[in-house]
């Protein structure tokens, strides 16, 4: 039997999707300063080592982490973030 594909399933889709990796300061940090924005479900962290991550890996192919994904709410659709605010008003540039 052939592995089964790991998809994105997202009922309610996060207005912004982090995709972060377990080994990475930075992402941890972001994880930190957005823990209200987590909790709320306004966004959403991925771990791209997880099977929902895989996913996510191999449709957006992010070059570094994190990677923010912005939702367009018009097409459904993810986008990469150049610039992100923060709660606190600083930003996080790529």
């Amino acid at each position: 039997m052939g592995k089964k594909k790991a998809e994105i399933i997202d009922e309610t889709p996060a207005k912004i999707v982090i995709l972060g990796m377990e080994y990475c300061g930075t992402c941890e940090e972001q994880k930190e300063l957005l823990e209200e924005e987590l909790k709320s479900g306004k966004m959403k962290y991925i771990d791209l080592d997880s099977d929902e991550g895989k996913a996510w890996d191999k449709k957006y192919h992010p070059e570094s982490t994190p990677h923010f994904l912005k939702l367009n709410e018009k097409t459904g659709k993810y986008k990469k973030v150049e610039k992100f605010e923060r709660p606190d008003g600083t930003y996080f540039f790529k």
